[in-house]
């Protein structure tokens, strides 16, 4: 296979067209405009990451309680827990 060669005027041709595109105007407005999208879509995630950390503040409010033995049942559960060590130091379990 023949390579073909390229002279310094042909490459210097070929670089200016592709500066050219690459800086074009239009280019630059898209750029703009997607840079613009970018933006609104941060802004739309901040948004939404800051309903969700209200969401999960509640959350837990609302499931704080699961961790925790009502206060009316605590002292039945306790007399019931002594009553099984009593029952069990009487027949020797312990």
């Amino acid at each position: 296979m023949k390579k073909k060669t390229i002279t310094i005027d042909e490459l210097a041709v070929m670089i200016k067209r592709g500066f050219d595109e690459t800086a074009s105007k239009t280019g630059f407005l898209r750029l703009e405009e997607d840079i613009n999208i970018v933006k609104e879509d941060v802004v739309k995630i901040r948004d939404d990451t800051a309903r969700l950390e209200k969401e999960i503040v509640g959350l837990r409010k609302d499931i704080e309680h699961l961790n925790r033995i009502p206060f009316s049942l605590e002292q039945p559960v306790t007399r019931m827990e002594d009553d099984i060590r009593l029952i069990k130091t009487k027949v020797g379990m312990r």
